[in-house]
């Protein structure tokens, strides 16, 4: 490194001292010297190993084969901490060695012609060591955020993590080789491609993000749309499912970009450790917007799992279908206390708001559902169905209480954070209820009203006769014996209110004993 002293600036002090021997012939090595120096606010005017440095409050101790350089400066911008030794004359005993250390925010990243995104935002403590052209780093990303927006993983500030990896330089294109990223429960192994405007691409391996995971991950920019490919033998699916049904943030984690996914995997674990098998998943996005959605599977016992979706103008049509309602619900955590059942589900969604539609779940079974128990009784304790001499509630041989349905199904709109169902049905040939109103809020609250019908079989037969019906059951689906009742509060314990008068009400009397919003 070649160094002229009119390429520097600063306040130096320099303790120099030096023994050497007087004649007309003195060779280099006969020299012995010395040079302590405390540099104050340097700059060199000229690049030192292709770096811009100035700001320098070092200290230099130099001899005749090496100089230690300890101390802070800017590099290039950044604010580093120094630890280098250059070897001087042609001795060969001292090696090279530069290391540095920081603490990288986005913007000194971004300075430094390294743009991680959409992968690590936050601050990120570096320590680099740099030997030839390859530059060794290690990483502390306990302040900074680290998501994998493809398969809906995040972790956290203030949650440990380290990396190291290796970095070449190639005309602005930075290479992060044999990259090792872990934390408590999760790592990765591969490779990244960077440039200043984000990821370029990358090959991830042992990839795991939660326990269960077993993931290999494949990312490749190609005319700004990143073509990922995932597979493996597990995959935990909470984190993605979270943010695409629960948050609605799964568009805003991968911003404006435009994304083709194909994900295959031998099984995706959901909610309550529920599990669909054989799953082929295809997505693909235009600038954060959702265009097509093909995902299908199969559960345990070869039962269909089916989600397609496909965008039309302003406005995304989702078809839902599953041969096992009850676990595709338990699944993606939206209802836990339903087993069997088909499930068939239209629903559109305009722009990133509510969706909207019909949903119908035919032959299902509920298992120790409270909120039914309590609007089956009287206020006074006493069973109104069992008085009728009907008993859909049953406890089975492992000592749950169940009762089957037939038909449940409702016009149903679900944003972010609430649900809201609309001339909503479910019955048996035994029992039956309505019930309109909001199924959970922003607070986690719901407000319900309805009828319980706990002559259901009577209430058809009279709905059937043209003449009766129109006189006593106001329409195919309301009771001409009937409790109207009302769900309110926290969503797990609501309060159950029931109207023990509307029992003896026929069903064109039915307004008249209706709960009030």
């Amino acid at each position: 490194m070649k160094v002229i002293p009119e390429q520097f600036s600063g306040h130096l002090h320099a303790n120099i001292i030096a023994e050497f021997p007087i004649g007309k012939r003195i060779k280099y090595n006969d020299v012995k010297w010395n040079v302590l120096m405390d540099l104050e606010n340097g700059k060199s005017g000229r690049k030192l190993a292709n770096r811009a440095i100035d700001k320098a409050d070092i200290v230099i101790d130099a001899n005749p084969t090496s100089a230690t350089v300890t101390g802070t400066a800017n590099v290039d911008g950044v604010k580093m901490r120094l630890n280098l030794v250059e070897p001087i004359g042609k001795s060969g005993k001292v090696k090279r060695k530069r290391n540095a250390t920081s603490i990288l925010t986005e913007k000194d990243r971004k300075q430094l012609g390294i743009n991680l995104e959409p992968v690590i935002y936050g601050d990120i403590g570096v320590e680099v060591t740099e030997s030839g052209n390859i530059e060794s780093y290690k990483i502390d990303l306990t302040s900074a955020r680290v998501e994998f927006p493809w398969v809906g993983w995040s972790k956290g500030e203030g949650i440990p993590a380290k990396g190291s990896f290796s970095l070449a330089r190639n005309k602005g294109v930075f290479s992060l080789k044999d990259l090792d990223f872990s934390g408590d429960g999760f790592g990765a192994e591969g490779n990244l491609v960077v440039s200043k405007n984000g990821l370029l691409s990358a090959e991830l391996n042992n990839l795991k993000l939660n326990e269960r995971d077993d993931i290999s991950l494949k990312v490749e920019l190609e005319d700004d749309v990143y073509n990922i490919n995932a597979s493996g033998l597990a995959y935990d699916a909470r984190g993605v499912i979270n943010t695409l049904i629960y948050e609605s943030t799964f568009g805003s984690a991968q911003g404006v970009r435009s994304v083709n996914l194909v994900a295959n995997f031998g099984k995706v674990t959901g909610f309550g450790g529920r599990q669909v098998e054989n799953v082929l998943m295809l997505y693909e996005s235009n600038k954060g917007k959702l265009q097509k959605l093909d995902l299908r599977g199969t559960d345990q016992n070869s039962g269909r799992y089916s989600v397609q979706a496909e965008r039309s103008g302003s406005e995304t049509f989702f078809n839902i279908e599953s041969d096992d309602a009850g676990n595709a619900l338990a699944f993606t955590n939206i209802y836990t206390r339903m087993r069997d059942g088909r499930i068939i589900a239209k629903l559109v969604q305009a722009d990133r708001g509510p969706f909207v539609g019909p949903v119908q779940i035919n032959n299902f079974t509920l298992v120790n559902e409270p909120r039914l128990a309590g609007i089956v009784s009287s206020e006074g304790g006493r069973s109104i169905v069992t008085e009728r001499g009907q008993a859909p509630i049953r406890t089975n041989s492992s000592g749950e209480k169940v009762i089957k349905f037939q038909l449940a199904q409702s016009q149903i709109e679900r944003g972010t954070g609430y649900m809201h169902v609309q001339d909503a049905i479910i019955r048996s040939n035994s029992v039956g209820m309505s019930m309109n109103g909001v199924l959970y809020d922003a607070q986690d609250r719901m407000n319900i009203t309805g009828t319980y019908m706990p002559a259901n079989a009577v209430n058809l037969a009279v709905s059937s006769i043209p003449i009766l019906s129109q006189l006593f059951s106001n329409g195919r689906d309301n009771a001409l014996i009937g409790i109207t009742y009302q769900l309110r509060g926290k969503r797990d314990n609501p309060e159950v209110l029931v109207n023990p008068l509307s029992v003896v009400a026929p069903g064109i009397f039915k307004k008249v004993f209706e709960f009030k919003n």
